[in-house]
């Protein structure tokens, strides 16, 4: 492979892999015009959609999301962002009110489509630093 090639190969590898990291800090940046600093928020939509739900910047306590949102958190959490320096628990409700353990947001942590079958912080709780609900 001649000199030029190499160096378009690479230019073009480049600019893939720029690309690919722009289309990725996009939503990010979204959530962040949005979601305040030193705060963990959530969305009930995906891609950070239909305006922030939850935001807390407490460092060690637990909210309980069905007084949040437009919907009560009924379909989960769909996108997040964790500005706080700690990790934040997630609980979904069973039929019975019981919350039951379903992961954790790591500081720093955000995810524009959080969706599972399972509607990962169904009408739940979520707990910052360690707490417990």
């Amino acid at each position: 492979m001649t000199f030029r090639r190499k160096l378009t190969t690479l230019a073009l590898a480049g600019g893939l892999a720029l690309s690919g990291l722009a289309a990725t800090a996009a939503p990010a940046s979204a959530a962040m015009s949005e979601c305040p600093a030193d705060a963990l928020c959530l969305w009930e939509g995906t891609g950070y959609s239909y305006g922030l739900d939850f935001a807390a910047r407490s460092t060690r306590a637990c909210f309980d999301l069905r007084k949040s949102g437009d919907n009560y958190f009924l379909y989960g959490i769909g996108s997040y962002w964790n500005r706080l320096p700690v990790k934040a628990d997630v609980y979904h409700r069973d039929g019975y009110g019981r919350l039951h353990y379903d992961g954790t947001i790591r500081p720093g942590g955000f995810s524009s489509d959080s969706r599972t079958g399972d509607q990962w912080g169904h009408v739940g709780a979520v707990c910052t630093g360690g707490a417990t609900p």
